[in-house]
């Protein structure tokens, strides 16, 4: 008896977790399915734009002359590294050569200088990101405004704001060494650094982030000096050959 009930508590088991996962799976697909939606926005790659998905080939809007047609996957992969979701390195890439070819290949050659191409954007998008990540005070709630307004680089776009949707949720709480480990292991690797400025402009921004670093820190020994037996702590040493 005791084995069969141990047995279906064992099975009991098996299924919430298989349900939890499969709610957790749904729940992670509706965030990259709305965040692709905000992309396309941004980077102004809409139907009305000239751009769609296969599925929406038959829906294109009318005076439209040419079409271009993304790929989901090229979609998926940016819209989860804005969301902090594991993403693939070259199918992200694969989406930067294909985005630069096809506004390339445009009439009118110099939009893809104008600062709202859609190149242009996902740069844009990716410094975005990257500040968010590498900010040390960023929490599920904040989108790093203050230090990425802070730049000397930084430009406003109309709808900038709208697209600095919280990073990670407050449901899957994220360190500091979390974010950058993300960051160091999938967003520095991908090859839209060495496009135009992006890098130089990277490392403003991880120098803003080591200057805001380097004031807390100065500020907790300030503080730590004010306590009782500060100055002493300070002055302690450790002597390996008085041991």
């Amino acid at each position: 008896v005791a084995l069969c009930v141990l047995a279906g508590l064992l099975f009991l088991r098996a299924l919430w977790t298989l349900f939890c996962r499969s709610n957790n799976d749904d729940q992670e697909a509706a965030e990259v399915e709305d965040e692709m939606v905000k992309i396309r926005r941004r980077l102004r790659i809409r139907r009305k734009d000239g751009y769609c998905l296969p599925s929406e080939l038959s829906l294109l809007a009318r005076g439209v002359q040419r079409t271009h047609v993304l790929r989901p996957t090229h979609l998926e992969a940016v819209a989860r590294m804005v969301l902090g979701f594991q993403f693939d390195v070259p199918t992200f890439d694969a989406f930067t050569v294909w985005l630069q070819e096809e506004v390339m290949e445009k009439p009118t050659i110099a939009i893809f200088n104008l600062p709202d191409s859609p190149f242009d954007q996902l740069c844009e998008l990716l410094l975005d990101t990257s500040a968010k990540l590498l900010d040390p005070d960023a929490t599920e709630e904040t989108a790093t405004a203050d230090l990425w307004e802070a730049l000397p680089f930084a430009r406003s776009f109309t709808a900038a704001s709208s697209f600095r949707t919280p990073l990670f949720k407050a449901s899957k709480p994220v360190t500091p060494a979390d974010r950058f480990l993300f960051f160091r292991s999938k967003v520095a690797k991908v090859k839209l650094w060495e496009e135009r400025d992006n890098f130089a402009r990277l490392k403003q921004l991880a120098q803003r982030c080591l200057d805001h670093l380097r004031s807390s820190c100065d500020h907790l020994y300030a503080q730590l000096l004010k306590e009782e037996g500060g100055r002493e702590l300070m002055n302690f040493k450790w002597d390996p050959l008085a041991v």
